[in-house]
């Protein structure tokens, strides 16, 4: 919310603090693999690639879409991550697309043929 009320910079800091305790909490001891691979983690992850996006740091934005691609499963970022990062016709680009399409993403269907 805090992004679409004009303070993206803080949404970025309090998205980018929740990322890093789940990523903390991940590392423990105590860590179940169910309770922190939430599609919320997936969907914080693009949130804040957007944000990055938007003002500017695609170097931020590709490494939290891929975060919620490689880390947390997320089907639409495997779309976006193919669409957005990755060079058309290669093979990371058809592995993205068939692995988004595959789990229901139509656009990636449809970028595929």
């Amino acid at each position: 919310m805090l992004e679409y009320e004009g303070t993206p910079f803080e949404a970025l800091q309090l998205y980018q603090t929740w990322l890093d305790r789940v990523t903390e909490y991940r590392k423990g001891p105590n860590f179940s693999r169910g309770r922190w691979n939430t599609p919320e983690c997936g969907d914080i992850c693009k949130a804040l690639a957007q944000l990055r996006a938007n003002l500017g740091d695609r170097t931020g934005a590709e490494e939290a879409i891929t975060d919620a691609a490689f880390v947390y499963d997320d089907p639409a970022a495997y779309y976006h991550l193919a669409i957005e990062f990755v060079a058309p016709g290669s093979e990371e680009f058809e592995t993205y697309l068939l692995k988004a399409a595959s789990s229901g993403q139509s656009k990636a269907s449809h970028e595929l043929g």
